[in-house]
C-alpha cells in the first residue's frame, strides 16, 4: 500500500511541473522520496536477518536502478519540454 501511496505523490508531485497554476501540489509530492525510501528497506529486510548482500537483494536494487535510469529519460523530456 505504501508504494502505492507514494508512487501517486511522485505524480502529484511530477503534474506541477505540468501546469504552472498547480503549484500547491509540491507540498504533498515532497512525500515520495521518503515512501519510496520505505519500501525499499522494507523490502530488503524482508531478507534472512543477517544477510544483507544476497542474490535477491541484489536484484532488486539492480531493478529499482534500472527503472531510475529509463525513467529519467521521459521525466526531463516533459520537464523541458512544459516549459517552452
Amino acid at each position: 500500500m505504501i508504494k502505492w501511496l507514494a508512487m501517486l505523490t511522485m505524480v502529484i508531485d511530477h503534474l506541477r511541473l505540468l501546469w504552472a497554476d498547480m503549484s500547491s501540489l509540491f507540498i504533498p509530492g515532497r512525500l515520495s522520496f521518503p515512501f519510496f525510501c520505505l519500501v525499499v528497506a522494507a523490502n530488503v529486510a524482508r531478507s534472512t536477518p543477517g544477510e544483507f548482500l544476497t542474490i535477491n537483494n541484489g536484484r532488486y536494487l539492480a531493478l529499482m536502478l534500472l527503472f531510475a535510469v529509463f525513467s529519467e529519460v521521459p521525466y526531463r523530456y516533459l520537464s523541458v519540454t512544459a516549459r517552452v
